[in-house]
């Protein structure tokens, strides 16, 4: 008994300290964000999950230091909830992107991934105006698209070299959106 406590103890003392760097993280888009959508989209889930992890290890901690039976159970019941929402989330995303796998094509060493592939929840908000505007702006923003074009010698690269490269799904769907936003 004494020797699962002391790993429980470890254990929940790794991540208690593992959680303060991400809570940084999430304060220092809070206070970066300027107003822009994406970092505050990012702040908020951050800063959740982090302070969420910091409670539940510190009452596992607290539980296996002193051997508090209803702290152990306060405990185990975060534990469960937190690995019920994680496989939830993992549900979800699974869910609403399953239909979506790139397509060959014609003249390109990447997959093409197209809005008519998925259905429902994700469809819905990638064609809404409002959220169009969010999303374009976040591509924008993160200044992907000219990070995509290469130059050689000091020369841009043709389309057809462009189109010839390997590119990641984000890439090729930040190169798509690229498109539509110019």
């Amino acid at each position: 008994m004494r020797r699962s406590n002391n790993l429980i103890g470890l254990l929940n003392f790794i991540t208690l300290v593992l959680s303060v760097p991400v809570l940084g993280g999430g304060i220092w888009l809070a206070t970066r964000s300027n107003g822009t959508e994406c970092l505050k989209f990012l702040a908020l889930p951050l800063i959740i999950i982090a302070v969420s992890i910091m409670v539940t290890s510190i009452a596992g901690l607290t539980g296996a230091c002193y051997r508090n039976l209803l702290v152990m159970s306060l405990y185990l019941v975060a534990m469960i909830l937190i690995m019920l929402l994680f496989l939830g989330f993992i549900i979800f995303a699974y869910a609403v992107t399953d239909k979506g796998s790139g397509r060959e094509t014609e003249n390109r060493a990447y997959l093409e991934y197209y809005l008519e592939d998925y259905q429902g929840w994700l469809k819905e908000r990638v064609e809404s105006d409002e959220y169009w505007t969010k999303i374009s702006s976040c591509v924008k923003e993160s200044k992907l698209c000219r990070k995509l074009g290469r130059n050689i010698h000091g020369v841009p690269e043709t389309a057809q070299a462009f189109f010839s490269r390997n590119l990641s799904p984000i890439q090729v769907s930040s190169s798509s959106s690229f498109f539509s936003i110019y």
